[in-house]
């Protein structure tokens, strides 16, 4: 019986990967690793709005009140002030780059940034 990969017991989640050539005995590796498909990214568990503010809730919600903080109360706030504020984000573990959700919200707010 063909199952879906969420229908196992612990979903897939990515399939590492390598190609090679048989006829050349020729195997492709980027960056000298192997590669990896991720299919489902997890959602985060707590995507509830947290009250009046209008915030998501849980570990997103605490990047949206900084990204919001910045936005607000900074100066001269740039895009290059942005980007290096996504770099700090992501650095201080507040986000999950395999969590769709998180990274929508930073595709977004960059985006409009950057449309301004």
């Amino acid at each position: 019986m063909l199952k879906w990969v969420v229908d196992v017991d612990q979903p897939i989640t990515s399939i590492s990967y390598v190609l090679t050539e048989k006829n050349k005995n020729c195997w492709h590796s980027i960056g000298g690793g192997d590669q990896v498909i991720v299919f489902s990214p997890q959602k985060e568990e707590i995507s509830t709005f947290s009250g009046a503010n209008g915030l998501p809730g849980g570990k997103i919600g605490e990047v949206v009140q900084e990204i919001l903080f910045c936005e607000v109360e900074k100066s001269s706030w740039t895009l290059m002030h942005r980007y290096y504020k996504v770099v700090e984000l992501l650095k201080s573990g507040k986000m999950d780059i395999l969590n769709r959700d998180h990274m929508v919200y930073i595709y977004i707010w960059l985006r409009y940034s950057f449309s301004k």
